[in-house]
């Protein structure tokens, strides 16, 4: 119940909030004429985890309102972010420094969203392929078709980045050449296609 209370305070006060212009939930018309909602997720609490929360709140017809932030601290952060046709961003990770949404937006097009936990920003990259969350890195694709960057790791708390520079199979971005990617013990392990369509594989330390 205390949570819950702290909750309510901080919603009241939380930062650049912006009002619904809706009291109830829309709905359209689908390509089979049947009548669907068009929010059928929006207003609701998405994570109340180890006091970190989150929550997705209805604002216009292409946009909502993310919510997120430490029930035990005094602020509430607050954000609006377009709604997509795929739907609304899927929660993927969270730690006590940040929350991971993921979002389609497209054919071979997807991003991630950083919410940090200690400021009201919000990061966005593109073509996120791994995740370090224990030490609060990011490997995501290079979408610059005539780049020689393969790949870059950044730090999403401090901004901190590494450009990886390899030989690989041009495609709409890096990505689409790497065939598995994760982050181990001593570094972040890659295999991939070069140019000649050869896979290849590294520990990138």
């Amino acid at each position: 119940m205390l949570i819950f209370n702290i909750l309510f305070f901080c919603f009241i006060s939380c930062v650049n909030p912006k009002s619904s212009n809706f009291a109830v939930k829309e709905t359209t018309t689908n390509f089979d004429n049947e009548r669907v909602d068009l929010y059928i997720n929006l207003n609701d609490t998405v994570l109340m985890s180890n006091n970190i929360f989150l929550v997705y709140k209805h604002e216009s017809i292409d946009s909502f309102q993310v919510k997120w932030g430490k029930a035990n601290n005094n602020m509430v952060y607050c954000d609006t972010l377009p709604i997509f046709p795929s739907g609304l961003p899927i929660l993927t990770w969270h730690n006590d420094y940040a929350i991971c949404l993921t979002q389609g937006c497209g054919t071979d097009c997807f991003f991630a969203y950083i919410l940090l936990l200690q400021t009201s920003e919000i990061k966005t990259y593109m073509y996120p392929l791994a995740y370090d969350t224990a030490n609060n890195l990011i490997a995501y694709a290079n979408d610059n078709y005539n780049s020689k960057t393969f790949l870059f790791v950044e730090n999403f708390l401090t901004g901190e980045k590494r450009e990886i520079t390899e030989d690989y199979l041009p495609g709409p971005h890096s990505g689409d050449a790497i065939d598995s990617i994760n982050f181990i013990q001593n570094g972040l392990f890659v295999k991939w296609r070069d140019s000649q369509d050869k896979i290849k594989e590294k520990i990138f330390k």
